[in-house]
């Protein structure tokens, strides 16, 4: 009987570990998508800073457009009237962090404005 009981905890124990460990596994592997996110979305800023900045993307735009040349936003604002405005930041940045590109689009889902908010250089 002792040894049942004592099979029964073993045995119990190391079930315990293995949904330990698939945990863990889960965890890193949600890790590892978290961190691809933040790499896509500090490309994505990158993109369109570029492309607003070498006049590759002017005003009259379409979302569509922008998006398949730079990538999504990380957020998208939907204001009065049917309008958006959308942010994009480097994925290691705060939304309180001046290093931001908004664009604004019309109820059309055109380009009508751009801001471009960079960080001063900590020199």
């Amino acid at each position: 009987m002792k040894k049942g009981i004592a099979l029964f905890f073993i045995l119990f124990g190391l079930c315990g570990c293995s949904q330990g460990l698939m945990r863990l596994i889960e965890v890193g592997k949600s890790q590892e998508g978290f961190q691809k996110e933040l790499v896509k979305e500090t490309e994505n800023f990158e993109a369109v800073k570029e492309a607003i900045g070498s006049g590759e993307i002017k005003t009259g735009w379409s979302r569509d457009s922008i998006r398949e040349l730079c990538g999504g936003p990380v957020v998208v604002i939907y204001e009065e009237n049917d309008e958006e405005k959308w942010v994009y930041k480097p994925g290691h940045a705060t939304f309180f962090d001046n290093n931001k590109v908004y664009l604004f689009f019309d109820k059309e889902g055109l380009l009508k404005n751009y801001e471009i908010l960079t960080k001063p250089d900590n020199k």
